[in-house]
Parts: structure tokens; sequence; C-alpha cells
């Protein structure tokens, strides 16, 4: 995995949620900062290590039994705690307002719990904050990059790490023509836009809206 970063003014690849937006806002809060900082250090450091307490057998997805016994994986939503974190998984819905050609991603997230102050009350309430987002284009899963999504979670808890230490939402999908053009536009050369096209690419982008390529996955 190459780690050349490319600023791309513009593209909008991977659109920043609405609703994720707004979570990161909360999360940025500067209430109460050390134990934010705190919280954040401790999370990224247990993603990093690849391996969650409490993570299901067969993580990013998870494994259930039939009325036999018999375990099968599965790729329904669920979610787990690992300390103070909430991992989630979604599964890949259409929301009314997406276009037939939209993404419909599959999707990591972790929650930090984040102290909101009360007036007239001594003591905070702590609500979930969104620390870290990941999705994935579904179409990867039959190439052997998505294969290697399937028999390591070491990928997915990478990324959300990634997402928490940058701030930034990550999008793991096929580098398509948007993302070469616009390279060639931003004073790339063309071998370099022709070496990302077609390869797995990490996307990340910021609350304002602002997209890069983080990572290029040159073997899928």
């Amino acid at each position: 995995m190459s780690s050349n970063i490319y600023t791309i003014p513009g593209c909008t690849p991977a659109p920043y949620p609405h609703s994720s937006r707004s979570a990161y806002a909360a999360y940025a809060a500067p209430f109460p900062a050390e134990e934010t900082r705190r919280l954040r250090v401790q999370l990224c450091n247990s993603l990093n290590q690849g391996q969650l307490a409490h993570m299901p057998a067969g993580f990013p997805f998870r494994y259930v039994t039939n009325g036999h016994g018999a375990a099968r994986l599965a790729y329904d939503s669920f979610d787990f705690r690992d300390g103070p974190a909430t991992i989630s998984f979604e599964a890949p819905q259409r929301s009314r307002h997406a276009q037939p050609h939209d993404i419909m991603y599959m999707s990591w997230k972790a929650y930090l719990p984040v102290p909101e102050p009360r007036l007239h009350a001594r003591a905070a309430v702590a609500r979930p904050a969104l620390a870290a987002h990941v999705r994935v284009d579904p179409t990867i899963l039959s190439s052997p990059y998505g294969r290697t999504i399937h028999n390591d979670p070491r990928i997915i808890l990478r990324a959300l790490a990634i997402s928490v230490e940058l701030g930034v939402m990550v999008t793991i999908q096929v580098a398509d023509a948007c993302v070469g053009q616009l390279l060639r536009e931003s004073g790339k050369s063309s071998r370099r836009s022709e070496w990302i096209f077609g390869s797995i690419v990490y996307l990340g982008t910021h609350p304002s809206g602002r997209t890069e390529v983080l990572y290029s996955v040159a073997d899928h």
C-alpha cells in the first residue's frame, strides 16, 4: 500500500453525509477537550492493535448460527461495545433520496461518549458521538483485496484508526474516472493518474467536503 496523498479539489466521489458531518462537528466541540483526546487516543490504539476484546467472530462481518447450530457468515447490521467505544456495522441501504447510479456502501462506525453539560445540574450527560466512519464499495468484495477484507479484520480496524487520526470519513473503492480526471486537472502527471486508475483507493473526505486520495492498493 502506498501512502502518497493527493488533494483533489472539487472531487465528490464520496460525498460526506450530512448526519456524519454534524456528528463530527459535535465531537470536535471543545468540551471536555482533555477527556476527548484521551478517549480518541485510547480508541486509536485499540484499533491499531487489530483486535478488540468483544469483536464478533468473522469481523468485519459476523458469524450467526441457525436453529441446528451451524454457523454462517452474515452481512446484516450489528454493533458491539469495546470499553467506552461502540463499533457498528451497517449493511447497505438505499435511501429514498438515492439516485439509480449511487453506490450503496457498507459502513463501519465508531462512537465515543462525550459528556454534554446540563444547565442547572452538577453532572454531565454522556451522549454517543461519531469518532470514525469507514465505507466500502461492496463491488470490491469479489476482488483479491475484498477477500483480504473478509479474512483479515485488521483492514477495517486500521481504516477506522485512520478515520480517527485524520478526522475524515474513509471510503474504500475502485479508483474511477472521476479520481483519474481530477488528478490530471490538479496537475498530477498522466502517468501517475494512469497508475492509480483501476486500483483500490482509500479516499478521505473532510467535514468541509474536501476529498483526498489517502492510499492506493496497487495489487488487488
